[in-house]
């Protein structure tokens, strides 16, 4: 079985997905490529699983860029990671072989509708795009969104066969840390939310929640985001409250050690009913004891022993953290054990192994 993934990324990304499933961890069950991307290179090329093409081939010349180093007709499966031009050029090769198979991680054309609603130009932007995209999807011979929930929500008119490939965590990236034991008495509680600070997310509004609160804790915003919503949070003049500015990814993940609850709120909006962020999985795999509302795939994966859940509003946000600052320490230490077996089961290796069972199947 031979596959060719065509990433979204750019030459040099390193993307925990794409080079956890693809890269690594299925290459133990057949071959598998990666395309990227590069703005500068004007010629294909190829370092072992490693293929770049120039960026202007996503919206055209796709195939006959491709072609000119590697037979597609070599593969049983071709993923199209996000890029619809892409499928559009591959579904128009009558004789291709191979079968074809949609990767969809985020409804990136709703956003637009999310943050300026009032917009007709852009409702009806929205309408066309989604009904083209179904179209092309429908012409597809597999779909694969990163949750359950994905598909009835964004294409309840879907035909093609759905698999769901998820966002998990590399556990090559976490296997030499080795798993602290947490103090959970004597010190503040801290919690933790890495990631964009936006209009859409409404982090302001879980800060704003935690001003409100009565109690002894640190909470840390961890963001590469300079806007005003980043300044809003900041202005609350909180000192239990704290806006740091992003890091690497390594140095990030060593960091979550030392966090006893991590953020995952999110709005319960048509953009992320359907999500189940990476940044969730990765504090559960490090026993930070996720806080989260009710999403389907939240409930999917964390129970009341694993998370604590509330409403994505002040007053429930409010009474969830008074709730977590009365727990016992050894409830909290065992709810960080759980979270982490919930995790065990979200691995790349483990994705990587069941997406393979499935295709010797499909294919």
């Amino acid at each position: 079985m031979k596959i060719l993934c065509i990433s979204d990324q750019f030459e040099g990304a390193s993307h925990s997905a794409i080079e956890g499933i693809f890269a690594q961890y299925i290459q133990s069950y057949c071959e598998s490529d990666i395309v990227y991307f590069s703005k500068i290179k004007r010629e294909p090329e190829q370092h072992g699983y490693k293929i770049t093409l120039p960026y202007s081939a996503k919206h055209r010349g796709f195939l006959r860029t491709l072609s000119a180093i590697v037979s597609v007709d070599s593969y049983d499966l071709i993923i199209v990671r996000n890029f619809y031009s892409i499928a559009s050029q591959l579904l128009a090769y009558k004789q291709r072989k191979f079968k074809l198979a949609f990767w969809e991680t985020f409804p990136h054309e709703l956003r637009r509708v999310i943050e300026d609603p009032r917009s007709l130009r852009k409702r009806l932007g929205f309408w066309f795009k989604n009904t083209k995209n179904t179209k092309i999807l429908n012409q597809c011979d597999l779909f694969l969104p990163v949750t359950h929930a994905y598909a009835p929500e964004y294409y309840p008119t879907l035909k093609t066969p759905v698999y769901i490939l998820p966002m998990g965590i590399n556990e090559a990236e976490l296997e030499s840390k080795e798993f602290k034991a947490r103090a959970y008495s004597g010190v503040p509680l801290k919690f933790v939310y890495s990631g964009t600070i936006d209009q859409p997310r409404e982090v302001f509004e879980i800060a704003k929640a935690f001003s409100k609160s009565v109690g002894d804790f640190q909470v840390d915003f961890f963001t590469q985001s300079q806007n005003k919503f980043v300044t809003q949070i900041e202005s609350l003049q909180d000192p239990r409250i704290r806006v740091i500015k992003g890091m690497s990814r390594k140095e990030l993940l060593n960091l979550l050690q030392d966090y006893h609850i991590g953020l995952g709120l999110i709005p319960p909006s048509k953009l992320y009913i359907a999500s189940l962020p990476t940044k969730t999985i990765e504090y559960a795999a490090l026993g930070v004891i996720p806080l989260i509302n009710f999403l389907p795939e939240y409930q999917r994966m964390f129970d009341q022993e694993s998370a604590f859940f509330c409403d994505f509003e002040e007053e429930s946000i409010k009474q969830a953290i008074y709730s977590i600052l009365q727990k016992r320490p050894e409830e909290l230490c065992a709810m960080s054990q759980c979270v982490r077996q919930k995790a065990s089961q979200k691995t790349y290796t483990q994705i990587a192994k069941n997406f393979c069972e499935f295709l010797r199947d499909f294919l």
